[in-house]
């Protein structure tokens, strides 16, 4: 199985965290993550694109102020990617 996470993290707690939770998948069921990536590289990149290659997708964000994405993931969140 092909795992994806995208991430948003504006001080890097939700990227360290979805990585120790992807070692832990790996570990404990021998889920492999195949890419981390920034919620604004896969704007660029475009969800469709990534959905065709991978199997599962999944997503962890941070929020600041009022739950508002981080600058990082604001891209992806606005986007119709």
């Amino acid at each position: 199985m092909k795992v994806a996470v995208i991430y948003g993290s504006e001080s890097g707690t939700a990227e360290r965290g979805i990585r120790t939770i992807a070692k832990g998948w790996k570990e404990s069921k021998g889920i492999e993550v195949s890419t981390i990536i920034k919620g604004a590289d896969a704007a660029r990149i475009g969800l469709a694109s990534i959905a065709e290659q991978y199997d599962f997708l999944a997503v962890a964000t941070s929020s600041k102020g009022e739950g508002d994405p981080p600058f990082n993931f604001c891209l992806l969140y606005t986007s119709d990617a």
